[in-house]
């Protein structure tokens, strides 16, 4: 499954290409891309549903790519992917 995300962060508008491409039964492995860099971060969404904690905050790691150095960049984008996540 591929989504554009368009999301505001400090002023600035960012849209980027994310893409959900490994799930498993404890954590799902999700690639967000811009014009020359891509990253890929990991969750554990599946966990928690198939526990049925819906309310519990979702875990949140970077595993591939360029580290982002800017918090509140990554606070952003973390925000915008769980906001389109928990719509799924």
């Amino acid at each position: 499954m591929e989504w554009e995300l368009v999301f505001k962060s400090w002023n600035r508008i960012y849209k980027l290409k994310a893409k959900i491409i490994e799930t498993s039964p404890t954590h799902e492995k999700i690639k967000v891309s811009g014009k020359n860099r891509s990253i890929v971060l990991q969750n554990d969404r599946p966990f928690f549903i198939s526990r049925r904690l819906r309310h519990r905050r979702w875990d949140w790691q970077q595993i591939e790519g360029d580290k982002i150095n800017v918090r509140h960049f990554n606070e952003d984008l973390i925000q915008e992917l769980e906001k389109h996540l928990r719509g799924l």
